[in-house]
């Protein structure tokens, strides 16, 4: 029961700063497509995210290790490079297609983000969680779609990712887990 209350504070705290935004545009790349498609509706195509229009994109995998044998859950930031962007809705909600489970949580985890579009002071960054009923192992669990831009080389050490917080499947806080990103193409 203290493991689903746990998911379940979890979940809902995503949801909440799904809801309440991050104060960002949404970010992420436009295509060709929803370019022709603002002129079409008389839309100001000057003000369009046009930022990554002929970039890549790169899928970024995260692995987890420690001494449990399974996470219930993990709650990270990962501090993106510049000229490399996540698709989100206004409110900054990454959509199940760009951030999902991977690896040994695949069919048993659900995953959630909340991008923040770069400022002046700071990185573009998300903040992605996994939750899980029955647990997920150690080594993979989850990947992010990310746009570069034409023009931007990340590396993976480009990548910033904190550790906000992890849990075991008994509902445990952990502190011993070691996190890291790695980035194909």
């Amino acid at each position: 029961m203290r493991v689903f209350s746990m998911i379940a504070a979890t979940l809902l705290g995503l949801l909440t700063l799904a809801a309440c935004g991050s104060g960002g545009s949404g970010g992420g790349a436009a295509t060709p497509e929803t370019a022709l498609a603002a002129t079409r509706t008389g839309t100001d195509i000057s003000t369009a995210p046009l930022i990554n229009v002929g970039g890549t994109t790169r899928a970024l995998t995260f692995f987890a290790g420690g001494s449990t044998p399974l996470f219930s859950g993990i709650d990270a930031v990962v501090s993106l490079p510049p000229g490399v962007t996540v698709k989100a809705d206004p409110g900054g909600s990454v959509s199940a297609a760009v951030l999902h489970p991977s690896g040994g949580a695949v069919g048993n985890a659900i995953a959630a983000g909340n991008y923040t579009p770069p400022s002046a002071t700071m990185p573009g960054r998300v903040r992605v969680a996994l939750v899980s009923a029955r647990g997920f192992p150690p080594g993979e669990f989850m990947t992010l779609h990310c746009d570069v831009a034409p023009d931007a080389t990340p590396v993976d050490a480009d990548f910033g990712l904190s550790l906000l917080s992890a849990i075991d499947a008994k509902g445990g806080s952990l502190a011993d887990v070691s996190l890291n990103a790695r980035s194909g193409q």
